[in-house]
């Protein structure tokens, strides 16, 4: 089989994983690994980030998929049926201390919650855990949207504090005030712009909904 062969089996794959990306991801790994490595890509575009572009993935993403199946499915010798239970975004939580015992923390990144599975690794690095959440305000007390963010918890993990980000990520829209949701800090870096705005909806889809159902209900309709 040529390279040009190849390169459209490949780019047919990737366009029907892209459908189902939440279990997929590993086969993407290994898909753009070997694209990379063997340098395939190089008949059509003159860098890989470019050419990871075109099917609308983030470079981060696409990195970050890589280095999964290298750790998980190279190293660690595990089989996509293990793993398939976990997200990618709970894996790449557990990748600093994976190695120590893989068996338990693919475990935990299946049964826990992100922000347990945060903690869980922290400990296991001797940090500090997460504050906790502060409850949601009452509906009365809150006069607008920015003030509702910025006194709710993540609302992807529902740890404190919060950072305002912008969301879509899109510079105009952030002009208003209505164009954020609160993420702490490591879901604002290492979940929505590392996967990018696409995969962090497919990832968080029903947490940022019921913020916003949360959000219109505490403010009875306002929207100053």
């Amino acid at each position: 089989m040529t390279k040009a062969d190849m390169l459209y089996v490949i780019e047919k794959e990737i366009r029907e994983i892209k459908e189902n990306i939440a279990s997929g991801f590993l086969r993407l790994g290994m898909i753009f690994k070997m694209s990379k490595e063997k340098e395939i890509y190089k008949i059509e575009h003159d860098t890989f980030p470019s050419y990871v572009a075109q099917f609308g993935f983030s470079y981060s993403s696409v990195r970050s998929w890589i280095h999964i199946y290298e750790l998980y499915v190279l190293k660690l010798k595990r089989t996509q049926d293990e793993l398939q239970a976990a997200t990618w975004g709970q894996l790449q939580v557990i990748n600093p201390v994976v190695e120590s015992n893989p068996e338990e923390w693919i475990g935990k990144a299946i049964a826990l919650s992100r922000g347990d599975l945060i903690n869980e690794v922290r400990k296991a690095q001797g940090k500090p855990e997460m504050e906790p959440a502060k409850a949601t305000p009452d509906p009365p007390s809150i006069k607008s949207y920015e003030e509702y963010v910025a006194t709710s918890p993540c609302c992807v993990c529902s740890s404190t504090p919060i950072e305002k980000a912008h969301f879509p990520r899109v510079k105009n829209f952030a002009e208003k005030p209505w164009y954020y949701i609160p993420l702490c800090h490591d879901c604002h870096i290492n979940n929505l712009h590392q996967y990018g705005i696409t995969h962090f909806l497919v990832l968080n889809r029903n947490k940022i909904f019921q913020f916003f159902y949360n959000a219109i209900e505490a403010l009875g309709g306002k929207n100053e």
